[in-house]
């Protein structure tokens, strides 16, 4: 599993959501949360596109919570940042 660290979602189509690349995983879910732990995004399979109930978020550092299973069914975590870039 690979979390990149930032994006751009400025609508120009490249770099526009945020979601992590993995392989060998059976499933994957993660969440974000703003810089007072307010929960914004949470998925098991599409990218977050840098809204919160439909506004831009504003340029900044959110934290994230991957959680998955691997092939061999053991469970993981990880916790990181990401930065929004405009």
């Amino acid at each position: 599993v690979y979390a990149p660290n930032s994006f751009t979602p400025d609508d120009d189509g490249l770099n526009d959501t945020w979601i992590p690349i993995v392989s060998n995983v059976k499933s994957l879910d993660f969440s974000i949360f703003n810089r007072w732990g307010e929960l914004i995004f949470s998925s098991s399979g599409e990218g977050w596109d840098g809204k919160f109930i439909g506004d831009y978020c504003p340029i900044g550092v959110y934290a994230y919570v991957l959680n998955w299973v691997d092939k061999e069914n053991i469970s993981h975590q990880v916790t990181g940042h990401i930065t929004l870039i405009r």
